[in-house]
C-alpha cells in the first residue's frame, strides 16, 4: 500500500511539472491517478465537467449493451460497493429516491450524474448489478438449450428388416418429428397376429444411449393415416411435428391395427349378436408380446410411468383394464369419448339407447376397474364432447358417454383423484369422431409427456 502511494505521488509530481494550468493539473490527476481506481474524494472534483465526462459513463448506447455491463473493465473494483445488501435489496435499487440519497452511497463518484441517463429503466434494471447478471444470463442460456425444433428431416428409402424374429419395413412419410417401422404381421403366441405402426423420433439412431416413454393406441387404421368407418385420422404424427422439444419430452408411439374391435375392446356383453369379452385377452397380448417386444428390441425405458396406452370409444376401455390389472406396469390412460357405459347399460344402433336406472357406480366391471387404480401413481385423461346433432353417434352414443362419464369422474374423484392426476375436457363441439379427438391430442401428449410433467 504504501509503494503504491508513492508511485502515485510521483505521478502526480511528473503531471504537475508537465502541465502549465494548475486546474488542467488537477483534472489530469483524477483521471489519470485516481479514476482508474474508482476512488475519488468529491473534494477534489472542483469541475463539475468531471462527472459528466463522457470517459466515465460510456455512450448510453454502450450501457444497452449487455456485454459491456458484464464486462469487469466498466467497475473495476469491486470494494467500491462496500454494502453488499443494500445493493441486493432491489427495492432499494429501483427507489429513484433513495439512489439520490447520499447517506446510502457514500462514495458518489460510483453514481453518475441522474440527468445523463434518459432511459431510467436503466437504473432499476437488474443487469446492472454484476453478479445478477450473470445469474440472470445462466437462467437465460438454460432456457436457450432447448431447440426450437426437431432435428432435420433426412427422408430415406423404404426397406425391409428382420428384428426380434418379427419382419417388418421402414418408411419414410417425411413427417419432422419422425419415421416409422410397420409390422404387417405382428406375430404374438397363442394370439391372432396384428399389424403394428410404430413412430420413432428422429433422432432416435442419432442418441444410441437415450430412452424413450411409449404410448400404446388402440385402432392403429386411423392413428396416422386416415381409416375406420369414417375414413378419419388422429395425425398423431402432424401433431407431435408441431409440438416443440421445449414442450414434450420425445416418446415413441405404437398404433395397433384391431382385428375385431367390437369382441377384443369390450369386458362384458353389451349388445345383442354383437361380439364381446375379450378384452382381457387383448389387454394381456398388449402387455405380454407388444410391450415386451418393445423393451427387448427398442430403448424405451421401464417405469411404469414411461409407458401410457390411448383408446377412443371401446378402445378407452383397454386403458382402464390394463391400469387395474397390471397397476404397476403403466402410469396412465387416454380415455377419449369412453364406452363406460359397457356392461351397465344398452345402446343398439341406429336410434336407441335403452338406460339402467342404477348409478355407474353399481357397474360391476366398471366398479371393480375403479377400485383397482392408483390415484397416487396413476393418471387419466378424459374428453368427450356436447355436440347432439341429427347423427346417431352424437345425439344418442354420446350423449350416453357423457351422461355415464361424468358419474365416472366422480367415482374416479371419490378414489383420490386429484387434478395432478385427473384431466377432463368436454368439447362444447365435439362430436363422437376422430376429428374431435384429435383437437385435444396435444394437451394429452403434454399431461403424459409435457416437459413440466
Amino acid at each position: 500500500m504504501l509503494k503504491s502511494k508513492i508511485y502515485d505521488l510521483f505521478i502526480c509530481f511528473f503531471l504537475i511539472w508537465g502541465c502549465e494550468d494548475p486546474k488542467e493539473i488537477e483534472v489530469q490527476i483524477i483521471k489519470d491517478v485516481f479514476l482508474p481506481n474508482l476512488k475519488i474524494d468529491q473534494s477534489m472534483i472542483t469541475d463539475q465537467s468531471i462527472r459528466s465526462d463522457q470517459s466515465v459513463i460510456p455512450d448510453q448506447s454502450v450501457i444497452s449493451d449487455q456485454s459491456v455491463i458484464s464486462d469487469q473493465s466498466v467497475i473495476l473494483d469491486q470494494s467500491v460497493i462496500s454494502d453488499q445488501s443494500v445493493i441486493s435489496d432491489q427495492s432499494v435499487i429501483s427507489d429513484q429516491s433513495v439512489i439520490s440519497d447520499q447517506s446510502i452511497i457514500p462514495d458518489q463518484s460510483i453514481i453518475p450524474d441522474q440527468s445523463m441517463i434518459t432511459d431510467q429503466s436503466i437504473i432499476s434494471d437488474q443487469s446492472i448489478i454484476p453478479d445478477q447478471t450473470i445469474d440472470q444470463s445462466i437462467e437465460m442460456d438454460q432456457g436457450l438449450t432447448c431447440p426450437q425444433t426437431w432435428p432435420s428431416v433426412e427422408i430415406f428409402p423404404a426397406n425391409g428388416f428382420s428384428l426380434g424374429g418379427q419382419n417388418a419395413w421402414f418408411h419414410d412419410e417425411g413427417h419432422q418429428y419422425g419415421y416409422f417401422h410397420t409390422y404387417d404381421r405382428f406375430i404374438c403366441a397363442n394370439q391372432a397376429d396384428h399389424k403394428i405402426h410404430i413412430l420413432l423420433p428422429r433422432g432416435y439412431e442419432r442418441d444410441t444411449s437415450k430412452r424413450y416413454p411409449v404410448l400404446y393406441m388402440q385402432d392403429g387404421d386411423t392413428v396416422f393415416w386416415p381409416g375406420g368407418l369414417a375414413q378419419q385420422s388422429w395425425e398423431v404424427a402432424q401433431h407431435l411435428s408441431a409440438l416443440t422439444p421445449c414442450e414434450i419430452n420425445e416418446l415413441i408411439v405404437v398404433a395397433i391395427h384391431s382385428n375385431d374391435r367390437n369382441m377384443e375392446y369390450t369386458p362384458v356383453s353389451w349388445a345383442d349378436q354383437q361380439g364381446c369379452c375379450g378384452l382381457n385377452d387383448y389387454t394381456d397380448m398388449l402387455d405380454q408380446c407388444i410391450r415386451g417386444f418393445m423393451q427387448s428390441n427398442y430403448r424405451v425405458c421401464e417405469t411404469a410411468d414411461c409407458h401410457i396406452i390411448s383408446g377412443a370409444d371401446f378402445g378407452a376401455l383397454v386403458g382402464l383394464n390394463a391400469l387395474s390389472r397390471f397397476n404397476n406396469r403403466y402410469g396412465g390412460a387416454a380415455l377419449f369419448s369412453p364406452a363406460t357405459w359397457v356392461g351397465h347399460d344398452q345402446v343398439v344402433y341406429p336410434n336407441m339407447a335403452v338406460l339402467n336406472m342404477s348409478p355407474l357406480s353399481q357397474s360391476q366391471w366398471i366398479s371393480q376397474v375403479s377400485n383397482q387404480l392408483n390415484p397416487q401413481s396413476q393418471k387419466i385423461f378424459l374428453q368427450w364432447g356436447l355436440l347432439r346433432n341429427d347423427l346417431w353417434q352424437n345425439r344418442v352414443l354420446e350423449e350416453v358417454v357423457t351422461q355415464r362419464g361424468r358419474e365416472f369422474q366422480t367415482m374416479l374423484e371419490n378414489r383420490g383423484f386429484d387434478d395432478q392426476h385427473l384431466k377432463l375436457i368436454e368439447d362444447q363441439q365435439g362430436e363422437h369422431d376422430e376429428n374431435t379427438w384429435k383437437r385435444h391430442l396435444n394437451e394429452m401428449l403434454i399431461f403424459f409427456f409435457g416437459k413440466t410433467q
